[in-house]
């Protein structure tokens, strides 16, 4: 079996490693969650989603590093150092003699219930598609920078990736008054600006990786930030923290209710806990903590993955020489 494969063999380890602990650690980690501000919270937990797949892929690249420099600084080359009868994570030497049927088996049991989700996902997706098409079928532009859809269902959903569109429906618009209106449209416009609708479909893409109870906890988590941070911004907007609460209360239900369901890649005003965003928007907006810069973050990343390079490599070879050798 070639070092690629044996490469993915370690990301998928690594990814379930990264798994299991985002499952132990997160219902600790979510209590210091909540009391963060909307925008924050929203990145940190997508982050959190992401964990699995990218520290898999990172970590296993990290691991193969030094055997795929090998051949072109022998001088890296540490396979002489430890004998034939190791394990060789190389291109030099190659991996030697791997139990295949052990190897498909890690594999598969990993894999399946990824592409499982996954699957889901996109089908989800295509059905958001078909949404969208209906949607720009039947919406007219207005001057106010939102679609207005000749429907009575009331409901206002952002959709799309690239350049996503907020759309109203005829419906709804009757319902509301000019205060409401604004904060329905302050709202969607921050998911427009956001492009909240593209970071939810990569995250249930990305949160395959997760054990099922901690996706679901992620996601709904993720999503409730999301309209959270879209409260603050209509709240901005309109300058009236009780003003978008009270569309919240008048309005939440009956959209959620009204609104296209089963579908990624959109983002809709009734979504989340209607309780906990109308709390969120009767207090006040919480104060970001001090977090380190993205410079000081990049270059500690860099220090530590230069630190773990070789012992990393060299655990990654025993563990998988000890189960596949």
């Amino acid at each position: 079996m070639s070092v690629a494969w044996m490469g993915l063999l370690a990301a998928s380890a690594f990814g379930a490693i990264v798994s299991l602990g985002v499952h132990a650690g997160y219902p600790w980690v979510r209590r210091w969650l909540i009391d963060l501000p909307a925008t924050l919270r929203t990145r940190l937990v997508f982050a959190l989603v992401a964990a699995p797949a990218v520290f898999g892929v990172v970590l296993s690249l990290l691991a193969v590093l030094p055997g795929v420099a090998a051949p072109l600084a022998p001088a890296l080359d540490h396979c002489t150092h430890h004998g034939d009868h190791h394990f060789h994570l190389c291109l030099v030497h190659g991996p030697g003699s791997i139990q295949l049927n052990r190897t498909w088996l890690a594999l598969g049991l990993f894999a399946t219930p990824v592409l499982i989700r996954v699957a889901f996902a996109v089908a989800r997706l295509l059905r958001g598609r078909r949404l969208l098409s209906a949607l720009r079928r039947s919406a007219r532009p207005t001057a106010a920078n939102y679609h207005e859809v000749a429907s009575e269902a009331p409901f206002a959903v952002t959709a799309g990736l690239w350049r996503p569109r907020v759309y109203v429906t005829s419906g709804l618009l009757r319902l509301l008054d000019d205060t409401s209106r604004a904060a329905v449209l302050a709202h969607e416009a921050a998911h427009v600006r956001r492009r909240d609708p593209l970071m939810k479909l990569l995250a249930e893409l990305l949160s395959a990786f997760h054990l099922p109870k901690t996706r679901q906890a992620l996601l709904a988590d993720l999503s409730l930030a999301c309209e959270q941070a879209c409260d603050e911004e209509a709240a901005v907007s309109v300058g009236d923290r009780t003003a978008v609460a009270d569309a919240l209360v008048k309005l939440g239900r009956l959209v959620s209710d009204a609104s296209p369901t089963g579908t990624a890649a959109v983002a809709r005003f009734g979504e989340g806990s209607i309780t906990a965003r109308v709390h969120a928007l009767l207090e006040r907006p919480k104060a970001l903590p001090w977090l380190p810069s993205a410079r000081l973050t990049l270059a500690a990343s860099l220090v530590l993955a230069t630190v773990l390079i070789a012992p990393l490599h060299h655990t990654t070879e025993t563990v998988l020489g000890t189960l596949f050798g």
